[in-house]
Formats: structure tokens, C-alpha cells, sequence
């Protein structure tokens, strides 16, 4: 039996996308009793299809900064107070000329190429728009960078991550798009979903905005999470560097829009802006170090139990960390590129 197939078939279901005659080949294949299933398979069959608490208002005001990045195509987007409009680097054009080569092989029934790897990244100060020849499009985050090879959309559409990146990925249930991060892989279908995955976080955290996607990993066998359209998962990674060798099982939460702003903080990088909600004090600076370009030091202790919410959009360095000295109390210096913050 293709278990692969229940699995594309049964994150379908999960996320309303699935047509009659999926849905009756699906039924099939399960009732052929393939442990792969599972009780927690079958629970979830039977439960009603029921969509996690999110405010409907986050989900249209994410189709309108959606509308605003396409305005931007084809730009790299500059982070506050550093060099403006930075251009992508040679390998992004050789990323899709790869990509095209592949397709001109597989229309003209010659050969494939031999593997070959392409790189695209982005710098500590600048972000990125990558569109990929099989209508994905790919929004890079700063000191970011993702592989694949040149047969990418013909026989795979694998993609390996390092850092942040938000996909907006074209439909082909017949070639499945799965992005490698961290240890963990992530099959989808036709998604939008936001990865990230720095090696100074030591998590990988995947956030769906619609569609469906699903969490295994190689060192955990039999392991899989479905994500459902608002949710997210973390993942703590227990080995440094990032060679997974034991995977912590995340749980799996609604994803909350910023009350006032009703922005996704997951997402907000992509239209430049740094939302944040009941975010931990650690996780905010290490979002403020990708943010600004600099390296944060915490040394003090009472920092750990404090969450904050808000937006940063035009603030520079200075006026972000004096905005958030009106929620807690610290102490800060800045020296070049070091940021230091005390008692």
C-alpha cells in the first residue's frame, strides 16, 4: 500500500481541499487496515472538520498585506536603518535557470540533467522575493538560505532550509512540495505556510495560513503531525549543531493575530513589520537581532517570565528598545553592533 498517498490524501481531508473521488479512494485505502492509520487517524476521521479560534479579521487583513507584497516583486526588502533595496545575489538567477532547465528536459523527453545544487540566501541585512518555476513563490527572511536542485518540479520539489522563509506553494499533488529543516520534514500540498528554523533558536516552528501540511522527521520514525489551516508547532531541537537526534513532539496551538494591529506575528516579516504577542522577553530579542542586524546579550535574570506584545514598523533600534522599557524594567547599552541589556 502507498502510505505517502494516504497521507497526501488524508491532509486533504483535514483541510476541506479533498473531491469526491479522493475522498472515495482515500475510504479504500483505509478500510485495507494499514496500521499507518492509526487510532489517532481514525479519531480524527470521524471528528468534524472544525477550524481553530482565530479572529476572522487577522485572516482579511493578511489578504490585503498579501496584495501589498505583490506591489514589491522582485525587490529585496531593506531592515530598518540599514543599505535600501539590496538585489538579490548571481545565485538566485542561476536557482531559476536551473529549474528551467529541468522543465526544457522533461517537455522535450531528453534526460535529466545530473543533480546539481543551487543556493539561494539573503545577508543579515536583507530580505528577499523568489519566484520558482513551478508558480511557488518564496519569501526569504534575513540570513536565510534555501537548496534545492536542478530537478526541482520535475521528479521533486525538495527544498532545504536554513533561517526563515514564508511559502506560498503552487498546487501539484503529483510531485509534493516538502521543505527539510532542521531534521524535520514538511510535506505539503497547495499551502501557505511560514518555516523557521535558526540554529540560535534551537526550535523549528511552522505556522500554516491555509492548506494542509505534515511534520515527520528521519530520527523519529512513525512520527507525524497534520497541520489544520491557523495553527502552529515548535519543535525543539535537543542537539547543536543541527543534526536532529532526538525530536521533543511539539504542541500544536492556534495561530493569535496582534489585538490591535490584527496582524499575524508569524507573517508580519514579510510585509516588514515586527509583530509580536505574548512573546517571551528571549524570543522577542533573538526576533530583534534578525530585525536589526545585531547581536543581542540578556544578563538580567528577571527578563525570563516577561512576555510582551506590539508592532515595530518605521522604529529604529534605539526607539524599539525604549518602547518596550515602558512594559518592563532594564537597562541598555549599544555599541556598534552589540546590544547589552541589564539590570
Amino acid at each position: 500500500m502507498d502510505k505517502e498517498r494516504i497521507w497526501i490524501l488524508f491532509s486533504k481531508k483535514m483541510s476541506g481541499e479533498i473531491g469526491p473521488a479522493e475522498l472515495k479512494e482515500l475510504e479504500e485505502l483505509l478500510k485495507r487496515g494499514d496500521q499507518v492509520a492509526g487510532d489517532w487517524m481514525e479519531e480524527a476521521w470521524t471528528a468534524p472538520l472544525r477550524p481553530a479560534p482565530v479572529d476572522e479579521a487577522a485572516f482579511v487583513n493578511w489578504k490585503a498585506i498579501q496584495e501589498q507584497i505583490e506591489a514589491k516583486e522582485g525587490k529585496v526588502l531593506a531592515l530598518r536603518g540599514y543599505r535600501p533595496w539590496l538585489w538579490a545575489a548571481a545565485s538566485f538567477v542561476l536557482l531559476a535557470m536551473a529549474g528551467a532547465g529541468g522543465y526544457w528536459y522533461a517537455v522535450n523527453n531528453k534526460p535529466l540533467e545530473p543533480l546539481q545544487q543551487s543556493t539561494a540566501s539573503t545577508t543579515a541585512d536583507s530580505r528577499s522575493k523568489i519566484a520558482l518555476p513551478d508558480g511557488t513563490t518564496i519569501w526569504l527572511n534575513s540570513d536565510s538560505k534555501i537548496i534545492y536542485n536542478n530537478h526541482f518540479g520535475v521528479d521533486n520539489r525538495d527544498i532545504t532550509l536554513k533561517g526563515e522563509a514564508y511559502f506560498d506553494v503552487a498546487k501539484n499533488p503529483s510531485v509534493p512540495f516538502v521543505v527539510h529543516a532542521g531534521g524535520l520534514d514538511i510535506k505539503v500540498l497547495g499551502t501557505a505556510f511560514n518555516v523557521t528554523d535558526y540554529e540560535k533558536d534551537r526550535q523549528v516552528t511552522t505556522a500554516l495560513v491555509q492548506g494542509s501540511v505534515a511534520l515527520s522527521a528521519a530520527a523519529k520514525p512513525g512520527w507525524k503531525v497534520l497541520l489544520q489551516p491557523h495553527q502552529k508547532i515548535s519543535i525543539s531541537l535537543d542537539s547543536l549543531p543541527h543534526t536532529l537526534l532526538r525530536v521533543n513532539p511539539g504542541k500544536v496551538t492556534p495561530i493569535e493575530p496582534e489585538p490591535k494591529s490584527n496582524i499575524i506575528p508569524e507573517i508580519s516579516w514579510v510585509d516588514d513589520k515586527l509583530v509580536f504577542y505574548k512573546e517571551p522577553f528571549e524570543s522577542l530579542a533573538r526576533r530583534m537581532e534578525r530585525w536589526y542586524g545585531v547581536d543581542v546579550d540578556i544578563k538580567n535574570a528577571a527578563l525570563d517570565k516577561v512576555t510582551l506584545t506590539g508592532v515595530f514598523d518605521k522604529e529604529s533600534l534605539d526607539q524599539a528598545l525604549k518602547a518596550l522599557q515602558l512594559s518592563c524594567k532594564f537597562h541598555y547599552s549599544i555599541h556598534n553592533n552589540q546590544v547589552t541589556i541589564t539590570n
